[in-house]
């Protein structure tokens, strides 16, 4: 169910009856406006406005139209303005508020032209209270904070100086009112200014109801209201009377409307005022009864019949569904004992159906005095076995069935409707009538002194329509020289074949009218006796071929029906050289016009034709299935049972035998051969060696797909050789498989096969490390691992391959030598290990503790004396009195003091020094201090 609400917002958008009042020329003759109402006022063309007033915004003021209004209620009042074709161009200005009216057009200013009030100012400014000069085709006039009883004064241009109607209303948002009193009251301006409706679901009865409410203004005050429905078929209405109260909210129903799905529509209107109405489109609720549709079928015959429903004897007729059905719906309130199980039946009629074709709360189709029941469900199948006309005797007129498909609610307990209604629900079909024609049979006469044969024709088309007759087939009669002495008849009749010798074999085809046939068959019976017999009377292509037996008159010839190789001498029938299938032997015998004849029926069987499939190859230990087709006997050879699987241990042939249902047996032989598997073989280039170790490893042994996998996690691919690299320590196994061609697969894994020694390890410490060239031996210590034989390098030119040697460093050349010690392993891998020793001066000086500056050739000077060990760029010395004064200094060290001290030998006595220099072996700073003796 949906709820649609109308609801009137614009009397000029509505289509109703609206009151033009005149616009005012100038300000002094405005019109009055309420937006209360719904009025509409005509704008001004050809006209421009006078001059005076501060229009504001509006750049050009052409064709206007001035009005006023009052305020009733206090508050906001917001006022949309509108041309009534919604298209054309309106401006407006709005001046005030104004106390009194009369002097209100002479004090219509803004604030200052380009100044308090610009061309596209901000409003209010002085007493414009809004102004627009937009494009738009609609406006809105806010006047905030409207005391009740001022006034405004309105100009509205009309910019397309076309003929049209501007339209006023209150905008939602306002919470003030205007005055409409000072408005003029319209005649007839009654208008529903609300009206909604509400459209229920279908109901039990499949009808619906319609609902809602409405509210109108300005009732006539006469007639009654009416709300009315017409779905185009009948009018329903629900009508109330006065008194009538404006703004009251009516509420109506509107039950039992027929759910058709008609477009309809619902009105509400005064009768006194029909123009005052609201009129709504909709479509009803679509018909809800039933919703089941059988759908469509489409139908074929199998068999001989050439017209659609009319079976030969033995024709199958299918009519099948094209799925495109639509079941009855589930009824639930309440549930039904049994399951809703919807498809397709279908009755069965003796007379086309008349009673409930469609569903009615009246009718109940088991009542149709022609339903003889429910023949099956889903798609439709029947063969002509005259099965209902033997078991119904006169119920069926010419052999005649209707049947006619119907929606089922329960197929497994068999209710075609079920509902929670009054209607039943369910949808027939199309009627299929169907005629069952008897089958056509024939019954034979032959005279050999007139040379004919007659056959007497009974069923088909003619046996249930006496209008109708069989008719041989022309070109159907052998043999040649025989001819029809008629060729048609009704049921019972007979057709004549004339021309025929003893002995000679006929044949003929007839057609009951329906496509119907049947082949008339015989040979013309001799005088006289005579019989004839052959051992068997079926025969295998390889058999020995048969003789025959003939008694009394003997001595004639033998003929058969074509396929069979018979010598006509003797009656020996070639069995190989013939065709399989079944064949008439005559014989006819020696003697006058009609010598006698005898025949034998004699069946020759085809040998089966045994297929025991392709030849196979397969691996060692695989299973073989052989699957022998031909017969429906098979045996095998070699213990092997057909289509179960066995497993060949070697390669051998086996025969499949099969026998016929006639116990003809033939052979096929099916080859299986079996490839062994082998395990492969596979060599290495090497077996063990240092990370990383690569090695190749080589397949010996073939295959068309190889995998190697390697226990380090690692795999390769090829048939051929292959190279591999190990990086961590350790022995690794390898296994090869090997794939043939046709999948059989072999493995080999050759344990802990590769393996990857440790690395030697180069490590040593020279002991000392640090000479001096007083002592310049060092040993090396050798903590190498892994390793047995070693090479040594002392960087002063020397070698040695002893395990840890002492080694002696030249005493004279100090400096720094680079030892390198190569360890290799018993496999020769090789480490590298490097050391530095380093050889330095010894420090050696002395210093004196007295000297004698007195003038002669010895010993006038003190200062160090340096052997090794120090750095004469690095040096300083000091001199100090008792006192701790500074009497000399010197940074050179082969500068001594001369005991002097500014010029002057100073005094005899003990004197202070410190000598401060760098060591040439490690740049280490020393500093010694003592004391020497000055001596005259």
């Amino acid at each position: 169910m949906k709820k649609i609400y109308f609801l009137v917002v614009c009397v000029a958008f509505l289509g109703l009856t609206t009151n033009l009042f005149a616009q005012g020329a100038d300000c002094a003759n405005a019109d009055p406006f309420c937006t209360d109402n719904n009025y509409t006022f005509p704008a001004s063309v050809n006209t421009d406005a006078e001059i005076g007033p501060d229009y504001g915004c509006l750049g050009s003021q052409p064709n206007p139209a001035w009005y006023y209004i009052q305020v009733a209620n206090s508050g906001n009042i917001v006022i949309d303005l509108g041309s009534t074709n919604g298209a054309d161009d309106i401006d407006f200005i709005c001046w005030g508020p104004f106390n009194n009216l009369g002097t209100a057009c002479s004090n219509l200013t803004g604030g200052g032209a380009f100044s308090g009030c610009t061309l596209f100012g901000t409003y209010p400014c002085g007493n414009i209270v809004d102004c627009s000069y937009s494009i738009n085709p609609t406006e809105t006039c806010t006047i905030n904070g409207a005391v009740a009883g001022q006034y405004y004064m309105f100009l509205i241009t009309n910019f397309e100086n076309t003929p049209t109607d501007i339209f006023a209303n209150t905008n939602p948002s306002s919470t003030g009112s205007t005055n409409c009193a000072i408005v003029p009251p319209p005649v007839g301006s009654c208008i529903i200014n609300s009206f909604s409706y509400n459209i229920s679901a279908c109901a039990a009865n499949n009808t619906f109801t319609i609902d809602g409410d409405f509210q109108y203004t300005d009732n006539p005050g006469a007639g009654t209201l009416v709300v009315e429905i017409d779905n185009g078929t009948n009018v329903y209405t629900q009508t109330f009377n006065p008194p009538f109260v404006d703004g009251q909210t009516y509420t109506y129903s509107i039950p039992n409307i027929p759910a058709d799905g008609a477009a309809s529509t619902i009105t509400v209107y005064f009768t006194a005022d029909p123009t005052c109405n609201q009129t709504a489109n909709y479509t009803a609720v679509s018909d809800c009864s039933c919703a089941a549709d059988i759908g469509t079928f489409n139908q074929s015959i199998v068999g001989q019949s050439t017209t659609n429903y009319v079976l030969c004897y033995g024709d199958v007729l299918n009519i099948n569904s094209n799925n495109d059905n639509t079941p009855p719906g589930e009824a639930l309130n309440p549930p039904p004992a049994f399951p809703y199980d919807p498809g397709i039946g279908w009755l069965v009629f003796s007379c086309p159906p008349t009673v409930g074709i469609t569903p009615s709360a009246t009718e109940d189709i088991a009542n149709d005095p022609c339903l003889q029941g429910v023949y099956m469900f889903d798609d439709f199948t029947d063969m002509n076995d005259l099965f209902w006309i033997n078991n119904n005797p006169g119920v069926f007129t010419d052999n005649t069935v209707y049947f006619v498909p119907i929606t089922f609610y329960s197929m497994s307990d068999g209710y075609y409707s079920y509902v929670n209604t009054s209607i039943p629900c369910y949808d027939l079909g199309p009627t299929y009538a169907v005629q069952y024609l008897p089958e056509v049979t024939f019954t034979q006469t032959t005279d050999c002194a007139t040379g004919e044969a007659t056959a007497t024709l009974n069923g088909g088309l003619p046996a249930v329509n006496a209008a109708n007759v069989f008719t041989a087939v022309a070109g159907s009669l052998t043999p040649a020289t025989a001819s029809f002495v008629n060729t048609t008849c009704g049921d019972g009749g007979t057709i004549v074949v004339s021309g025929l010798t003893s002995g000679q074999a006929y044949s003929f085809d007839v057609n009951d009218g329906n496509g119907c046939l049947i082949t008339v068959t015989g040979t013309m019976a001799g005088s006289g006796g005579a019989t004839l017999t052959y051992p068997q009377n079926a025969y295998c292509q390889d058999a020995t071929d048969p003789s025959p037996t003939v008694t009394g008159n003997v001595g004639g010839t033998f003929s058969s029906t074509a396929g069979l190789v018979i010598n006509g001498s003797s009656g020996v029938i070639d069995l190989s050289a013939s065709t399989p299938g079944l064949y008439t032997v005559t014989y006819l015998g020696v003697g006058g016009a009609c010598p006698p004849s005898a025949t034998f029926n004699i069946t020759v069987n085809a040998l089966p034709v045994i297929v025991g499939g392709a030849d196979q190859t397969v691996c060692q230990g695989t299973q073989v299935t052989l699957n022998a087709t031909g017969a429906p006997t098979i045996t095998w050879d070699n213990g092997v049972t057909n289509n179960v699987p066995f497993t060949p241990a070697a390669t051998l042939s086996y025969t499949a035998t099969g026998t016929s249902a006639a116990g003809c047996v033939a052979t096929d032989v099916v080859l299986v051969t079996v490839q062994p598997t082998t395990p492969p073989v596979f060599t290495v280039s090497d077996n063990s060696g240092c990370s990383p170790f690569t090695v190749t490893f080589t397949n010996t042994s073939g295959g068309t797909d190889c995998t190697w996998q390697f226990s380090d996690g690692t795999t390769g691919t090829g048939c051929a050789t292959i190279t591999h690299t190990f990086v961590n320590v350790g022995c690794y196994d390898v296994t090869l498989t090997t794939e043939t061609a046709i999948g059989c697969t072999a493995t080999t894994t050759q344990n802990n096969f590769v393996c990857v020694v440790p690395n030697p390890n180069a490590i040593f410490t020279p002991n000392p490390s640090l000479l001096t060239t007083m002592d310049a031996t060092s040993q090396m210590i050798n903590n190498s691992t892994n390793a047995t034989t070693y090479a040594w390098d002392f960087g002063d030119g020397t070698v040695s391959s002893t395990v840890s040697p002492t080694h002696a460093f030249p005493s004279d050349v100090p400096g720094s030598y680079v030892v390198e010690l190569i360890a290799i392993s018993p496999e020769g891998c090789r480490d590298t290990a490097y050391a530095t020793v380093v050889v330095q001066e010894e420090l050696i000086f002395y210093v004196p503790n007295s000297f004698t500056p007195d003038g002669d050739e010895f010993n006038q000077t003190f200062q160090p004396v340096f052997t090794s060990g120090f750095d004469p760029f690095d040096f300083n010395m000091l001199i100090f009195d008792r006192w701790g004064e500074v009497i000399f200094e010197t940074n050179n060290a082969e500068f001594g003091w001369d005991g002097s001290y500014h010029g002057k030998i100073v005094k005899e006595g003990t004197y202070s020094w410190k000598i401060e220099f760098k060591t040439s072996k490690s740049d280490a700073r020393k500093v010694v201090v003592g004391h020497v003796n000055v001596l005259r």
